[in-house]
């Protein structure tokens, strides 16, 4: 039970410091706002203005200075945009570009294969037939031409 009370108490006391604090900044009921000085307009009162005329710099109209600031910050933009846009086209052209590649030398790899094949599978095939000349010429009792030399001899 006593612990109770010393939480009750305890919470009792930061509801009132949390009031304090918030009297403080809020001031007290019993202030009233202050009353506005000056000749402000009603929402009610219509309010008379006048047309403005263009405003001339020099020997500019404002249409025609706009249309100037409107190029010259183009121009300086333009190439901050380039920047950005190259970067954009990069990053996507990148992606891409590697897939492409990794693609190609797969292919590349494949056809070199495959006439690599051809061409060891065709030079077995010129020799075998060779060998089965020479081996048919032999035993037929015709002398055996020996074949040249091709490619590097040592």
């Amino acid at each position: 039970m006593a612990t109770f009370d010393r939480d009750v108490q305890s919470a009792d006391d930061i509801l009132g410091k949390a009031d304090a604090l918030l009297a403080r900044h809020r001031g007290t009921r019993n202030e009233r706002a202050p009353e506005p000085t000056g000749d402000f307009p009603i929402l009610t009162e219509v309010v008379e203005t006048t047309p403005v005329e263009p405003l001339e710099v020099g020997s500019l109209s404002l249409d025609d200075l706009e249309r100037e600031l409107r190029v010259e910050l183009l121009e300086q933009l333009s190439s901050e945009l380039s920047k950005h846009i190259e970067a954009r086209v990069t990053e996507r052209v990148a992606g891409r570009l590697a897939e492409i590649v990794a693609q190609i030398r797969i292919d590349l790899a494949a056809e070199v294969t495959r006439a690599l094949r051809e061409t060891i599978a065709e030079s077995m095939n010129q020799a075998l037939d060779r060998i089965r000349d020479d081996t048919h010429a032999s035993v037929q009792g015709v002398p055996t031409q020996v074949p040249p030399a091709q490619g590097n001899t040592r």
